[in-house]
């Protein structure tokens, strides 16, 4: 059997996009990219029926996969001559980072010209449920950076043992991916980090190890760019006709909940709901999957919990 087609839609600069791209360039996996616009609305996913609004979202032949964390997971097991492993403490990584992330995100420098553009502070008030003040972003600056230091302080505590990687005993993990990427986007993010104490001479183990991780993975992979219709034949030459499962409702349980996803259940599993969906105006249809951790599911007809 042929290994399966990846094609990856995101933008450039969207930090947990990042996680897929580092991802992809370390295990030197072949994909296509569908470069995504940073704002609402995205056509190239609404070809396919897909309403769920954050990114990145990949794509494997005809399975479309709808969290950072379920892609990387399923990539490792798709692809498992050369996983990088990590197992369960990688997805401790996962949890941390993503809880540091909420900090890191609170440090978005005010004068940047994304956030002095009124359709991109729309779009994220959207993607939050909360209005976006660039004075009450400034005024809680000082707290989101105490966070992000901590952070900082977190792994240099990690590294003092004298482990390369992040995890003791591993080469180069998945858990490095699930840690790294939120630590790079401050040091890389101008202004980010204006006005803290982080710094090469506070936290060198870290400095060192995130230098060590870009260095390890080197120039970051690109992949074959695609349109959206290429994109959109691409998955749907392996799908089937449409089924007559039960339509679900999917939405996350934090950020993005304006944007739901509504498909015809196919499949629940113990970690994964499968979702079959009909994109406008066709008869072949796409597989949705949703990580059960981190989401809601609700039966359109009823209204209630699945």
């Amino acid at each position: 059997m042929s290994a399966p087609k990846i094609i990856l839609y995101h933008y450039s600069y969207s930090p947990y996009a990042h996680k897929i791209s580092y991802y992809l360039t370390l295990r030197a996996l072949p994909f296509s990219q569908c470069p995504q616009p940073p704002i609402m609305p995205r056509a190239d996913l609404s070809l396919l029926g897909v309403t769920y609004r954050r990114i990145p979202v990949v794509a494997l032949d005809n399975r479309i996969l709808l969290n950072t964390s379920l892609i990387l997971s399923t990539l490792e097991t798709a692809f498992p001559t050369g996983a990088l492993g990590g197992g369960e403490a990688a997805a401790e990584w996962t949890r941390w980072s993503d809880k540091l992330f909420r900090s890191a995100a609170a440090c978005i420098p005010t004068g940047l010209p994304a956030m002095k553009n009124p359709a991109f502070l729309r779009d994220r008030a959207d993607f939050s449920g909360g209005a976006m003040n660039p004075e009450v972003i400034d005024a809680n600056r000082p707290r989101a950076l105490m966070g992000v230091q901590m952070g900082f302080e977190h792994t240099e505590e990690k590294l003092r043992d004298g482990r390369k990687w992040i995890l003791d005993g591993y080469e180069v993990s998945l858990a490095d991916i699930n840690a790294v990427w939120v630590l790079d986007w401050m040091l890389t993010l101008p202004g980010a980090l204006e006005g803290s104490e982080i710094s090469a001479e506070k936290y060198p183990l870290t400095y060192a190890w995130v230098a060590r991780f870009m260095a390890r993975m080197g120039p970051v992979a690109r992949g074959t760019i695609v349109s959206g219709a290429e994109a959109k034949e691409m998955i749907l030459a392996g799908g089937g006709a449409p089924g007559s499962g039960e339509e679900v409702k999917v939405v996350p349980v934090d950020t993005g909940r304006s944007h739901p996803q509504v498909g015809r259940l196919v499949r629940r599993d113990a970690d994964t709901v499968t979702l079959e969906v009909t994109p406008p105006g066709e008869n072949r249809t796409v597989l949705l999957v949703v990580p059960i951790e981190g989401f809601e599911f609700e039966k359109v007809e009823t209204g209630a919990r699945l």
